[in-house]
């Protein structure tokens, strides 16, 4: 990949503000955990600029370091919608339920869109398989630095997962990869 891996400032920034909200203590430690210049490009980005996915990628093992594994995933899977209220964010969900109504798979179809609308030159998302009760979304041309993480599309899953709740069904997110090899990953969503 030549260009460089991208993301909306605005969605690292609340991703850090969720983790104060959680435990301002946790959010300090995370802080404490990472680089200083990591922290002043998030802290300092506009919501609407692109910084290196890497800040987020960093933001994210800190978490999970400090946080423990359970925790983050479950911090994560309560975050999706908490990021939605964000006035940013919020056209794109309002958006999303004028097109696509209130319906769980009709919505869920979306999720390729909004990658492309977070994340600039770090893979494309697509919807590969299709049911009334089964989504599985395959990323390709990942980055090198989300693929390498222990813990990113591990908290991409758990994020997949919040919808469910929002929803108020029982469901499953299984995730496939990274392969580092391909630069793939899958998301299996059954509910």
């Amino acid at each position: 990949m030549s260009a460089t891996p991208r993301m909306l400032a605005g969605f690292v920034q609340s991703a850090l503000e969720a983790i104060d909200d959680i435990d301002p203590s946790l959010g300090q430690k995370v802080r404490f955990q990472l680089k200083r210049e990591t922290l002043a490009a998030i802290e300092s980005a506009s919501p609407i600029a692109l910084i290196s996915v890497d800040y987020d990628v960093e933001l994210t093992d800190c978490f999970f370091f400090v946080a423990g594994y359970a925790n983050a995933l479950a911090a994560l899977r309560e975050n999706l919608w908490r990021g939605f209220d964000k006035p940013w964010l919020r056209p794109v969900l309002d958006g999303a339920r004028a097109v696509f109504g209130t319906s769980l798979l009709r919505t869920l179809t979306w999720a390729p869109q909004f990658w492309g609308l977070v994340y600039r030159d770090a893979g494309e998302m697509s919807v590969a398989e299709r049911s009334e009760r089964r989504l599985r979304f395959e990323l390709c041309g990942i980055p090198l630095a989300i693929a390498a993480s222990p813990n990113y599309l591990a908290g991409t899953a758990a994020t997949f997962a919040g919808c469910f709740d929002v929803a108020g069904v029982d469901g499953r997110v299984e995730l496939a990869g990274p392969d580092l090899q391909t630069g793939r990953a899958s998301f299996a969503l059954s509910w």
